[in-house]
């Protein structure tokens, strides 16, 4: 509500969860609320092993929401105590932008917004190194609301 006050949304990411636990629950976290857009950013939590059904989450997604816009953004850099993960993330984000143009949904690079000079999460987007603080969020909103309003034209 404080970053999509305009637009009649729901919030479905849980604390912790990762792309096996997000499979589970698609019919009750999407199927059954029959959204008219889909924004997601998954894999962080499950970093090394996200791919193993990645791309089942994105079958499932347009098989049971064929009429749904899916908006899925880059995983974020990293810092502190995940800063190892940064080697990997570049990669992991071009296979993302591979699969969702393989499907036609729309890729949203917030990835290069949070990077400081070092390529790590910009500490004024962070407090624990992983995940967007407040500032973050700001800037993820403001990069992913002109995908969400031209879904919605």
């Amino acid at each position: 509500k404080d970053y999509f006050s305009e637009y009649n949304c729901l919030y479905r990411g849980i604390g912790g969860d990762d792309t096996f636990r997000m499979y589970e629950r698609l019919d009750v976290s999407l199927y059954q609320v029959k959204p008219k857009i889909v924004v997601l950013c998954i894999g962080g939590n499950n970093i090394y092993t996200m791919f193993e059904n990645y791309i089942d989450i994105i079958i499932s997604i347009s098989k049971n929401l064929p009429d749904t816009k899916v908006i899925i953004h880059s995983i974020y850099p990293t810092n502190k105590s995940f800063i190892e993960r940064n080697t990997v993330i570049p990669d992991i984000n071009i296979r993302i932008k591979n699969i969702v143009n393989a499907y036609n949904y729309i890729y949203v690079d917030t990835h290069s917004k949070m990077v400081d000079n070092n390529n790590s999460f910009n500490l004024l987007y962070t407090d624990d190194g992983a995940h967007p603080n407040l500032d973050g969020y700001k800037i993820i909103v403001e990069t992913i609301k002109p995908y969400i309003d031209e879904c919605l034209k």
